[in-house]
């Protein structure tokens, strides 16, 4: 048996909303930044171990968003098979981005979509 888990990152147009720069709102801005790139990768042993009770290869996307120091948060997972999907989630939350700023202004990330495929 050959256990191989391939993570990517998908490719898609950049949108946001940018504050005034001239601003002194402490508030970060948030912006729409689907392919955020982890500089720390998820700890995939959550997903290793639900692959190998099931035995079942498969395809998630998971949903987050990261805050201005680089932790996801606001996690979703949709997979093939729902069992992975907690796994999935597990796994994402061990990763880490590294902050992004706009206009030295740090801003939260939103929409940020992580594939991951698991094959047996």
């Amino acid at each position: 048996m050959t256990l191989t888990i391939i993570a990517f990152l998908m490719t898609t147009h950049y949108t946001s909303a940018i504050a005034n720069p001239e601003s002194n709102d402490l508030k970060p801005v948030t912006v729409h930044d689907p392919s955020a790139q982890p500089t720390t990768p998820p700890n995939v042993e959550p997903l290793i171990e639900v692959l190998m009770q099931t035995r079942k290869s498969a395809s998630c996307i998971v949903t987050l968003s990261v805050d201005i120091q680089g932790i996801p948060f606001d996690l979703t997972a949709k997979c093939d098979f729902a069992e992975y999907e907690p796994a999935a989630i597990e796994a994402m939350q061990s990763a880490r981005f590294a902050p992004k700023f706009i206009y030295k202004t740090p801003v939260i990330r939103v929409g940020v979509e992580y594939p991951i495929e698991l094959k047996m």
